[in-house]
């Protein structure tokens, strides 16, 4: 399960969440973070514990997109030995950039990614966004968890399955 965060100013995706779940549970928690080009605003600063843009950026552990395709490659080399193919959840919004930073690093994993409200419509009949569903499934996670996203996520997929 992937979720990719984005700036609340720009649209743009400064940490790419993932989980690994295994018989319904979760069994890997991993975070990519990356550069940005636009600004954060000054709750996201506060959350993520910086002053400015540039103090993101400068981090040693915050890469660019190039250097994130490698890592990534890295990271899947876990998953070699499975003898199944890996799935990626994700939602349309966050498709092209799973499909460019991940699916283009391995063999193991699906190629196309089944996003969440194609899943929704399969199987349930329905088409709602993200929010209608926190909303609607009334989920709580703490504000101050690195995985925050993720996990409401998760929620939604095992209130769904």
């Amino acid at each position: 399960m992937i979720n990719c965060v984005r700036g609340e100013k720009n649209n743009e995706v400064y940490r790419i969440l993932t989980y690994v779940i295994l018989n319904n549970n979760i069994h890997h928690k991993y975070y990519f973070d990356l550069k940005v080009e636009g600004d954060f605003t000054y709750s996201e600063c506060m959350k993520l514990g910086i002053e400015t843009k540039d103090d993101w950026n400068n981090n040693p552990m915050v890469v660019e997109k190039e250097k994130l395709k490698s890592m990534v490659q890295r990271y899947l080399e876990n998953f070699l030995p499975c003898e199944n193919m890996v799935y990626i959840n994700c939602w349309n919004k966050d498709l092209e950039l799973i499909k460019d930073v991940f699916i283009s690093q391995s063999n193991s994993l699906v190629e196309s990614p089944l996003p969440h409200e194609e899943h929704f419509l399969n199987v349930f009949g329905i088409q709602q966004s993200r929010e209608d569903l926190i909303k609607e499934l009334n989920l709580k996670t703490n504000p101050d968890d690195l995985f925050e996203d993720i996990e409401i996520d998760y929620q939604i997929w095992s209130q769904t399955i």
